[in-house]
Order: C-alpha cells, then sequence, then structure tokens
C-alpha cells in the first residue's frame, strides 16, 4: 500500500511538472503573439504616414 502511494505522488509530481512546462510555453506563446501584434499595429503607421494604403 505505501509503494503504490509513493508511485501515485512520483506520477502526480510527474503530471504537475508537465502542466507548468506547458503553461510556460503558452506563455512564451502569447507573447510572441503580442509581438506580432505590436508589430502590425506599426506597419500599419507608417504605412499611413507614408500613405501607401488605399484610403476607402
Amino acid at each position: 500500500m505505501r509503494e503504490d502511494i509513493r508511485e501515485i505522488k512520483s506520477r502526480l509530481s510527474s503530471i504537475e511538472q508537465g502542466i507548468a512546462g506547458l503553461r510556460r510555453d503558452l506563455a512564451f506563446q502569447y507573447g510572441d503573439i503580442a509581438d506580432i501584434h505590436v508589430r502590425n499595429d506599426r506597419f500599419d503607421r507608417i504605412e499611413k504616414r507614408l500613405d501607401i494604403v488605399d484610403h476607402d
């Protein structure tokens, strides 16, 4: 019984570490997405300043 509990705790710990890693990776991806949006906004402003965009 004690060995079973140790094994369960070990597996749970491994799962928790995996979840923490996934959350970290997801946070980095959200950061990358935010950076892309900032760049797109900058390009939009530059295009408007240079009057390259068709104005509807």
